[in-house]
Order: structure tokens, then C-alpha cells, then sequence
């Protein structure tokens, strides 16, 4: 997430948690506090594994029409070999950690 002078969150899961060829659930909570603590990942049911790589906060988030990018660097040529299977966007609620107990559930059964 960047804000209008281009000073951005990002955060990322270390690799090392991952493993070829496993399907993972992954949900992303941001609260709109404009500081990395309030971007939050969670891994299955793990919260909080991502690891910070950006600016701690920015001052504001410009309301614009500009792209989002799901498994991209910020370097042009840089994309995450991945495959996903769905998104979903919700505006104005954050999923209570059972809520996210249960997606994970599911659908990974």
C-alpha cells in the first residue's frame, strides 16, 4: 500500500514457511491506521507471520482508480510463480479469528 508521495506498507511471508506444491489460506487484514501494525497476515491459522519490508506508516491513502498487484515486487519484471484459487474483497469488516478459523476449515478439507 503506498500513499501519495509513493512512501509504502509492505509486508510478505518468509518463504521458508512455505513449501512447493501445498495450498495455503492466506487472509489480509489492514485497519486503515496508515502504519505497518495495522496490516496483518494471516497463514492458515497462524496470525501475524508476515514480516515487515516497507515503511512503518505513511501519511494517507490516495483514493484512486491505480492497479492492485497480488504477488508482484515493486521491481517490473518480478512476479510470484503462484496460482490462486479465489479473492475476496470485504470493505468495513474484519474477519474475527474464528471467522478465519472457520474459512480455513472449510476449504481445506
Amino acid at each position: 500500500m503506498s500513499d501519495n508521495s509513493g512512501i509504502s506498507l509492505k509486508k510478505h511471508i518468509d518463504g521458508a514457511n512455505l513449501t512447493v506444491g501445498t495450498s495455503y489460506h492466506i487472509v489480509i487484514k489492514y485497519d486503515g491506521s496508515g502504519l505497518s501494525s495495522g496490516l496483518k497476515f494471516t497463514l492458515n491459522k497462524d496470525e501475524n507471520i508476515a514480516v515487515d519490508s516497507g515503511s512503518s506508516s505513511i501519511s494517507e491513502m490516495g483514493n484512486t482508480t491505480s492497479k492492485v498487484f497480488i504477488g508482484k515486487s515493486g521491481f517490473a519484471s518480478f512476479y510470484a510463480d503462484i496460482k490462486i484459487d479465489s479473492i475476496r474483497v470485504h470493505k468495513g469488516y474484519e474477519w474475527t479469528t474464528q471467522e478465519i478459523s472457520d474459512d480455513f476449515d472449510a476449504i481445506m478439507i
